[in-house]
């Protein structure tokens, strides 16, 4: 990695720490902070949007490589939303569907999502021998 990449890191998890003590002494609720929802889903929609200007760039195996992770992604994000929201909110039985189901659901679309990233991976790395 180069420098810039492990002060990117190392940025936002110092980030995240310094978010947790914040909202620690301030008392803040998870349920009331919504924003945790949207910093997730522009970090992934960020994400997809160099992921296409990638694949147009680079085509081929690269490309489908890249498509690959950017469907991942966009799984996850789509699962993440609500079941983030789901979760801090109680989770309560909605649509007349048990608290099991919405765990089953969420819990296992994240998965999925989490899964086909993993998968894009794996086509990188067999594209490379």
């Amino acid at each position: 990695m180069r420098r810039n990449d492990k002060l990117v890191v190392a940025g936002v998890l110092a980030f995240s720490v310094l978010a947790g003590l914040w909202a620690q002494f301030m008392g803040l609720e998870p349920a009331a902070d919504a924003f945790i929802d949207f910093l997730t889903f522009a970090a992934v929609a960020g994400g997809l949007v160099f992921i296409y200007k990638a694949r147009d760039e680079l085509g081929g195996e690269t490309a489908r490589n890249l498509e690959i992770l950017g469907i991942g992604l966009l799984v996850f994000v789509l699962a993440y939303w609500p079941s983030y929201t789901w979760s801090t909110v109680g989770s309560p039985e909605w649509l007349g569907m048990t608290t099991g189901f919405w765990s089953m659901l969420f819990g296992l679309a994240n998965f999925v999502g989490l899964a086909i990233v993993t998968y894009a991976f794996y086509t990188f790395w067999e594209m490379g021998q």
